[in-house]
């Protein structure tokens, strides 16, 4: 099935490659706005990561885009009971004097014991000292 879907949008790129090297000869305008230009284009990498998934017989490749309308969600695997994988930023955040300080944003997964290091080092920095505790 996999495949036969593969083949399918592989068939309407193509198709629309065609159409669109057609306006170019002709001198025509280009049909699309930025916005539809930009689906186009994820949905060229995305099928193009799922292909190599498919040829190479696995389950993720680097960067791998999950959704079309927000193609920098990222699958993060969590390990958590009741799901393996969930979607969505990954946040570094510390507390200093009641207020809620961001130090690391990121839609891909990272290993959050580099954080601290980072935060109490921003800490020292704001204040000219390190954190009692």
């Amino acid at each position: 099935m996999t495949r036969k879907l593969l083949e399918s949008v592989k068939r309407d790129i193509k198709h629309i490659d065609s159409m669109l090297d057609e306006v170019e000869t002709t001198g025509g305008r280009f049909p699309f706005t930025h916005h539809e230009q930009r689906l186009l284009w994820i949905i060229q990498t995305a099928y193009l990561q799922q292909k190599q998934m498919y040829e190479t017989n696995t389950h993720s490749c680097p960067d791998r885009i999950v959704s079309i309308y927000q193609p920098h969600v990222r699958p993060i695997p969590r390990g958590k009971t009741g799901s393996q994988i969930e979607f969505g930023s990954k946040l570094g955040v510390s507390l200093d004097e009641g207020f809620a300080r961001i130090t690391n944003f990121s839609w891909d997964a990272y290993h959050e014991a580099g954080d601290l290091i980072k935060q109490v080092e921003e800490y020292k920095t704001l204040h000219g000292h390190y954190p009692e505790q």
